[in-house]
């Protein structure tokens, strides 16, 4: 339905008296030659950038499920307390502070030292506490199998 949808409404904007195709960033500088302020507002915003979003989804949906998966069928990991959230936390803050790397970052957000960003500062301690508790619970106790 929503496609059948948007085709009208594709096809009721090609009646218009002068339509235009810009299917691209490059379509849109060329239907325009004589606008150099349009060229400049347009170069800012349509750069090439990295699709951080699907990035996210793979690493942070697919394999964290998988990895905690994987840790809780073949490690066995809730038999350690503690295991299972620390590979979690550990995981995702490793996969968050590696793909800061490519986001487009916050124009509000300070740039701290060393070229971290607010991002990447908020993922370190998830790093951290993540490892503290896969250390904790690898060297701890572990609970009884169940029947």
């Amino acid at each position: 339905m929503g496609g059948a949808v948007f085709r009208q409404a594709i096809d009721a904007a090609k009646t218009l008296p002068h339509p235009l195709e810009l299917n691209n960033a490059q379509d849109i500088l060329t239907a325009y030659p004589n606008k150099p302020e349009l060229r400049d507002a347009l170069a800012k915003i349509l750069t090439p950038r990295h699709p951080s979003q699907l990035y996210e989804a793979c690493l942070e949906g697919l394999a964290l499920f998988t990895i905690l998966w994987l840790a809780a069928h073949k490690l066995k990991s809730f038999e350690r307390p503690g295991l299972t959230i620390g590979i979690f936390l550990f995981c995702y803050g490793l996969f968050r502070f590696s793909l800061e790397n490519v986001r487009e970052p916050d124009a509000t957000m300070p740039i701290f030292p060393f070229g971290l960003t607010m991002g990447m500062m908020l993922s370190a301690p998830m790093v951290i506490g993540g490892l503290a508790l896969v250390a904790y619970a690898w060297n701890g106790r572990t609970l009884p199998r169940r029947a």
